[in-house]
């Protein structure tokens, strides 16, 4: 990098063309500014020193005393930095500053490899930034601050209240994917010290199952209702067979096409990757019905206005379709704190049915889940069988 010469006047030192001049130990100039210069480890680091002209150098171009302390102090400073551990040269943010990276890196994540989706980095942040205040933390304190007494404040403080032990883990469980692992490197890269908090876990037996079956005047007047909607809202039932026969989440439903669906023979086969799976488990789904049905199927979206082309949505109007099952399921009875989810009661009707009807395996083949999330939100295995089963 740098020429060295044994004397050079400070006229030339004032102008190198762009070269570094060696005129001392560790001390160089370049078109008259002084450079400290120093390899530590492999690695080259240069820095500007704060002296000019004759402060840095004499009229024979010898670095003078005070140019010589100075590059003596810098040079240990550099390898004191390079000797420390890489633990010690990282910043701790603060809580404000690392929900803003952590929003930005995510969107990152994202385009390379597909999760976390935009809207569960908002429920993240969400449920981080009130487990924050909860805890009495300010966005400018210590992301350090977030210790264990504060955490379990916090859920001593929500049980308090009245909330459910399940809600209160689910706010810790978001929290927890702001310290995901793809996300602590990512910090690190950027020179930031962030470790996982000391969040209280869930221990021994889980909660009672979240799921429980309706009861069975509330499922016929739900399936009177459905079928009374053929004829009357042919796009409304077609939303809803999707997910009353099939168990479909209303958005793989608003966003399913006629090329999904596929004759097999005396029968008609419905297959699909759900978006809420489709970069963990990868599972695909597949539902079969009569060559009738589907046509009932058809011919209702026709009569609702839809395409019927390979590529045409199945569902015309989904979103004015939901809205409206939405409602009436709520006018039928599908109110909170029982029932919360509205429409997504007919999936978890439907699943719990081919449960009941066909078995685990076929209620995993429909939802799209493993046999533990199918057996805790949308089944309960000790009323699989409600037959006799005693030996004759």
């Amino acid at each position: 990098m740098a020429k060295d010469c044994a004397r050079v006047s400070a006229e030339a030192l004032r102008r190198t063309e762009g070269r570094f001049v060696r005129i001392g130990e560790c001390l160089y100039v370049r078109n008259g500014r002084l450079y400290g210069v120093k390899t530590v480890h492999g690695r080259m680091v240069r820095a500007v020193a704060p002296l000019r002209g004759a402060e840095a150098y004499d009229g024979r171009g010898r670095p003078t005393a005070a140019a010589r302390r100075w590059v003596r102090v810098w040079g240990d400073q550099v390898v004191a930095e390079a000797e420390r551990a890489p633990e010690e040269r990282l910043r701790v943010p603060s809580l404000g500053e690392l929900a803003e990276i952590y929003e930005e890196i995510a969107g990152v994540e994202f385009e390379l490899n597909g999760t976390p989706r935009p809207s569960s980095v908002g429920v993240v942040l969400r449920s981080f930034r009130f487990v924050c205040r909860e805890c009495g933390l300010r966005e400018g304190d210590a992301v350090s601050a977030l210790d264990r007494g504060r955490l379990d404040a916090f859920v001593a403080g929500a049980l308090a209240r009245g909330v459910r032990p399940v809600s209160v883990f689910a706010h810790l469980s978001h929290v927890r994917g702001v310290f995901s692992r793809w996300a602590l490197e990512r910090y690190r890269a950027r020179g930031l010290a962030v470790a996982l908090p000391d969040l209280p876990r869930r221990r021994g037996r889980q909660e009672e199952r979240v799921y429980v079956r309706p009861p069975a005047a509330l499922r016929e007047a739900t399936l009177a209702w459905y079928r009374g909607l053929e004829g009357a809202e042919p796009g409304v039932w077609v939303a809803a067979g999707l997910m009353v026969q099939f168990g479909m989440r209303n958005g793989d439903a608003a966003r399913l096409s006629w090329d999904r669906f596929q004759r097999e023979g005396e029968r008609v086969v419905l297959a699909y990757r759900p978006q809420k799976t489709a970069r963990s488990s990868g599972r695909l789904v597949r539902c079969v019905m009569s060559v009738g049905f589907y046509g009932r199927l058809r011919a209702a979206a026709a009569a609702a206005g839809g395409g019927l082309e390979e590529d045409a949505r199945v569902v015309p109007d989904a979103v004015g379709a939901f809205r409206r099952i939405n409602a009436e399921m709520r006018r039928l009875g599908w109110v909170p704190p029982e029932w919360h989810k509205g429409a997504y009661e007919l999936r978890k009707m439907c699943i719990d049915r081919i449960y009941r009807e066909f078995g685990a395996e076929a209620a995993v083949q429909v939802s799209g889940d493993d046999i533990r999330t199918v057996c805790r939100f949308y089944a309960d295995p000790s009323r699989a069988c409600d037959r006799p089963m005693e030996l004759a």
